[in-house]
């Protein structure tokens, strides 16, 4: 099984050091592969040849570097067909959202014998207060998603700066280890020991959450704007349709209003009319007589079934002169 292993951070975290520090003092013997996804800017060895999206180079400790490019999950699927590593690090882009490159992995998951094994975030302790002002969703995402933070430049922070640093990062995720000691003073192979330590099963679950509701918000936007083209349209034929059955000057509407998340989109749509000329919309069951609900339907059913293929045809009082 091919573990892999997502190490985030912001741009100039010091993500690339880190990886660095770990492929030259754990990950010696074991076949690495280390993607890179920085909108094809590699930082780690240049002179990469572009096969099917995938740039690709021998690294001199025998790390084989990726750069992918176009769609990352069906890359990263070739990457693993290819070279069947041990152990897969992803270096994803400094403004990229950890969310998104857990939920390609979760996916290969489904399809190849790898496991979603570490997910790191490397953290400026100098800058992190101001990247989270700054930067917000794009920053905290990186950190609310990891298992593991690792703090840099610590040896550059008082005492003060890196307890402020803790709580932020806390506050943002209290489950995740963090990890404050200068890494000059911390061995590659207590730094795995942590990583590994973490159960990332929750975050998986927070990930796949966050994206079914965002491609929720995404339809619930498509549905709300044709909802609101159809309310015109709808309102415009039956208020036409009203005057041949006996309720000249009347109007009818349709109000959409936006309102917390249902089955049904975020839309909260409610019928309303106007009986007879002079008179204001209001909501059609609190003011329509029974008459005029029946009428009114009747105009909406013939409406509604110009927009089939299938031709209806509608008998009103069909009881009406039977006894």
């Amino acid at each position: 099984m091919t573990k892999i292993d997502i190490i985030s951070g912001f741009l100039g975290a010091g993500k690339t050091t880190f990886i660095k520090k770990m492929i030259d003092e754990v990950f010696h013997g074991q076949k690495i592969v280390l993607i890179e996804n920085e909108f094809g800017e590699v930082g780690i060895d240049g002179g990469f040849l572009k096969d099917s999206g995938i740039q690709i180079s021998e690294m001199n400790s025998g790390c084989i570097c990726c750069s992918l490019v176009g769609d990352f999950g069906k890359n990263l699927n070739e990457v693993i067909t290819k070279y069947h590593p041990d152990r897969i690090l992803i270096e994803p882009s400094g403004v990229g959202k950890l969310s998104d490159v857990m939920k390609s992995v979760i996916d290969i998951e489904k399809e190849q014998d790898v496991k979603l094994n570490a997910l790191v975030t490397v953290v400026n302790s100098l800058k992190a207060s101001k990247q989270m002002k700054a930067f917000g969703e794009f920053f905290n995402n990186q950190i609310e998603f990891a298992t593991t933070v690792i703090l840099s430049r610590t040896q550059n922070a008082t005492p003060e700066q890196l307890e402020f640093c803790v709580k932020q990062i806390q506050n943002l995720n209290p489950k995740a280890a963090v990890i404050t000691t200068d890494w000059d003073k911390i061995s590659g192979e207590q730094i795995l020991k942590a990583m590994e330590g973490q159960d990332t099963l929750e975050m998986e679950l927070l990930a796949e959450e966050r994206h079914a509701k965002e491609r929720y918000c995404a339809l619930a936007e498509e549905v709300s704007a044709k909802r609101r083209q159809a309310a015109d349209d709808l309102g415009r034929a039956v208020t036409a349709v009203m005057d041949d059955l006996h309720m000249s000057g009347g109007r009818f509407a349709v109000d959409i209003r936006r309102c917390p998340a249902h089955a049904y989109g975020t839309d909260q749509v409610e019928f309303m009319v106007a009986g007879h000329a002079g008179t204001g919309l209001r909501p059609l069951a609190r003011v329509a007589s029974g008459g005029e609900l029946a009428r009114i339907a009747l105009a909406i059913s013939v409406i509604a079934s110009r927009a089939t293929a299938t031709p209806t045809l509608i008998f009103d009082e069909v009881d009406s002169g039977v006894g």
